[in-house]
């Protein structure tokens, strides 16, 4: 039923621009396609989480304290979005009318709070293995579901110690150029995300049939933002 809130947020998105055609397409293209079509058989998590990613985008030009809260909740149900949290603090910096340096602060408190309270039993519990298994997402060798190597895999093929934390240097240079980007104004909210999102599926090492369910949403949402503008409901 998720995956259903999920296209009742992008109808809703497209009908307030006045673009309902294009909502329905959105809607129809978000639920029917072949990634969202495995994650309702495989029934992960992922679309909880991303409900709350796409409504904490959604609510940010208006909503800004509460989108953090959003995005902190997609992030306590699953790290996938991790890397757009450098976003998020570009944006509140931006729309600060008089303290930027406070208001980043606060949104980064704000997008931490879920994640850090739903993981301090496991800190209290055994803060060592909790750590070590934090840094194992980031430094774990290739693997997935998809029969094609990142750069990262290839090059370790020739050069076994290219593992690790410096596997990940491609990957994040690739991304900084879409947070530049973004500081500078020159692409929009819908537009960064789905870059950062695309850039970790090309590049990150461990790739799953899932995480495809996360740029689908983001693909209508990035194009209306170079559509003709209409006045918003």
């Amino acid at each position: 039923m998720v995956n259903i809130g999920i296209a009742g947020l992008i109808l809703y998105h497209f009908y307030n621009h006045k673009l309902f055609i294009f909502g329905w397409f959105a809607a129809l293209f978000w639920l029917l396609n072949r990634w969202t079509l495995y994650v309702t058989i495989d029934a992960s998590i992922d679309f909880l989480a991303i409900f709350f990613f796409i409504l904490s985008l959604m609510l940010l030009p208006k909503h800004k304290f509460t989108a953090f809260l959003m995005f902190s909740l997609s992030l306590g149900i699953k790290q996938i979005a991790i890397f757009l949290v450098p976003l998020y603090l570009i944006w509140a910096w931006q729309s600060s009318e008089d303290n930027p340096v406070k208001d980043t602060f606060i949104a980064l408190l704000l997008i931490l709070v879920i994640p850090g309270i739903t993981s301090l039993p496991f800190i209290l519990w055994n803060s060592e293995g909790f750590f070590k298994s934090i840094l194992f997402s980031a430094t774990r060798n290739p693997d997935g579901h998809v029969n094609a190597p990142s750069l990262d895999g290839l090059i370790t093929l020739s050069h076994p110690d290219f593992v690790g934390i410096k596997a990940k240097l491609p990957m994040l240079l690739v991304m900084s150029l879409v947070f530049l980007s973004a500081m500078k104004r020159q692409i929009g909210i819908y537009t960064s995300a789905l870059l950062t999102m695309s850039v970790f599926l090309q590049f990150n090492s461990v790739i799953f049939n899932q995480y495809f369910c996360w740029v689908v949403p983001l693909l209508p949402l990035a194009s209306c933002e170079i559509l003709p503008k209409k006045d918003a409901k």
